[in-house]
């Protein structure tokens, strides 16, 4: 975008997106949001994990907000944000969080209409070449981020149930895993990275 929104007008953009986009998508999926959404959110015979459906509509719905121009808000421009700061980001995530529990702002899942993505600032800064060409499939959701699931030592015990329902969040054990150089962001055994790395 070539010139930031003023944060007012923003906001109305993403109340007119949630009424407009976010309304009625939750509406077709009431068993999600009613008195049965624990348990229809829930896979409990995968340890409470989050079912295949809900998380769906949870992709659909960052989809369309991606679409409208607001999802990638807090990215920097080459990455198709507006670069918004922490300032701005507290500032509507507080007015997300202002509003009614519902699918424009999950917070069980860390899911909102507006973007928070703190592993692909990392990978933007710190990545490598191979690393970065995971950024946009993380942003689409064609992928998760981390540690080879399958590497002997991996073990993800449960997931984590928050508000009483279950979210993205797991308990994993490693034991004498191993961790291959291509999953190292940055410098081996570096803990600061340059400042003008993260410029």
């Amino acid at each position: 975008m070539s010139e930031r929104p003023k944060l007012t007008g923003l906001l109305g953009r993403i109340d007119a997106f949630i009424e407009r986009e976010v309304a009625p998508l939750k509406a077709e999926h009431p068993e999600f949001f009613d008195h049965r959404r624990e348990f229809a959110r829930s896979d409990l015979e995968r340890g409470g994990a989050p079912i295949r459906e809900w998380e769906e509509v949870l992709v659909e719905m960052m989809r369309r907000a991606d679409a409208a121009g607001l999802y990638r808000f807090a990215l920097p421009a080459e990455l198709g944000g507006s670069g918004g700061t922490n300032l701005e980001m507290a500032v509507i995530r507080e007015h997300l969080a202002n509003k009614p529990i519902g699918l424009h702002f999950d917070l069980q899942s860390e899911s909102a209409c507006v973007g928070n993505f703190p592993v692909v600032l990392v990978l933007h800064a710190l990545g490598s070449a191979e690393q970065r060409e995971l950024i946009e499939p993380l942003i689409r959701h064609e992928l998760a981020c981390g540690l080879p699931t399958d590497a002997p030592g991996f073990d993800v015990r449960y997931h984590h149930w928050t508000f009483n329902m279950p979210t993205d969040h797991s308990e994993v054990e490693l034991r004498d895993a191993r961790v291959p150089d291509a999953a190292i962001i940055g410098e081996e055994r570096r803990v600061r990275p340059s400042a003008d790395r993260l410029r």
